[in-house]
């Protein structure tokens, strides 16, 4: 049998990481819709069999139409016959994370997600970390090393195969217990916002919009009148003018 825990929704609004000698690009903010939840599997007997963890996340993109093509996942499971945590599957298979395919790259919003995973998971401290394997194919360039730092920063360390070039290797064994959680300046730039204030805010932000419309349109429609005013009776349309703004001027 298998129980489906309650969701949990909320917003993650990701602002531009500003590096080290640069200069920011002046872009607004991200909006992520992350869906996080939890599946319980049991035995005939009714004893826990395994977890599942995951964090579904939807980039909200102006123009965007948000489908399930657009949902990613970070996912995480334990499981009780082989006292085994998986960082990066359901299942205990061959995992890794590839932020480049899912779009966090470089905002470390893939920090974030982790982040959650390896809290998770410390609800198991004895249990085996499931190894994770990095393959040559996975990073190239500057972010072979920026992906070595990404697992590196929760204490996970490696055996590569080539300890020089650090490309492909396998994660040494540990316990959950040994995982490291960082701290929130690790990803400073993003926010948490609750599902139930974001949907407040979007509302109060459409009503002020929509105020504006009602005004630009009155002020349009004012405008689009004196303008057939003045081709109809030019000489009429600009005295009365003129007066208007002579009584405007007395009483100020």
């Amino acid at each position: 049998m298998v129980q489906q825990l309650s969701p949990t929704q909320y917003i993650l609004e990701v602002s531009e990481v500003v590096r080290p000698g640069h200069t920011a690009q002046g872009r607004d903010r991200r909006r992520v819709l992350v869906r996080e939840y939890e599946k319980v599997e049991f035995d005939g007997a009714g004893n826990v069999r395994a977890r599942a963890y995951a964090l579904d996340f939807l980039p909200m993109h102006p123009g965007c139409r948000n489908s399930a093509a657009h949902i990613h996942s970070f996912n995480a499971s334990y499981h009780a016959c082989a006292n085994s945590v998986s960082l990066t599957n359901h299942s205990l298979n061959e995992g890794y994370v590839l932020l480049e395919d899912i779009g966090v790259l470089g905002d470390r919003m893939g920090t974030y997600l982790m982040n959650r995973i390896v809290g998770w998971a410390q609800n198991w401290p004895e249990a085996d970390v499931w190894p994770i394997n990095l393959r040559a194919g996975q990073a190239l360039g500057e972010n072979k090393e920026r992906r070595n730092r990404f697992y590196e920063q929760f204490g996970i360390a490696f055996d590569f195969v080539d300890p020089l070039t650090r490309v492909s290797g396998q994660s040494r064994p540990m316990k959950a217990g040994e995982l490291k959680q960082v701290g929130s300046e690790k990803y400073r730039n993003i926010e948490v916002l609750p599902l139930d204030v974001f949907l407040g805010d979007t509302a109060t932000l459409l009503r002020d919009l929509q105020s504006d419309v009602q005004r630009l349109e009155r002020a349009n429609s004012e405008f689009g009148q004196l303008y057939q005013q003045m081709i109809t009776r030019p000489v009429a349309t600009a005295a009365r003018l003129v007066l208007d703004r002579w009584r405007h001027f007395f009483k100020m």
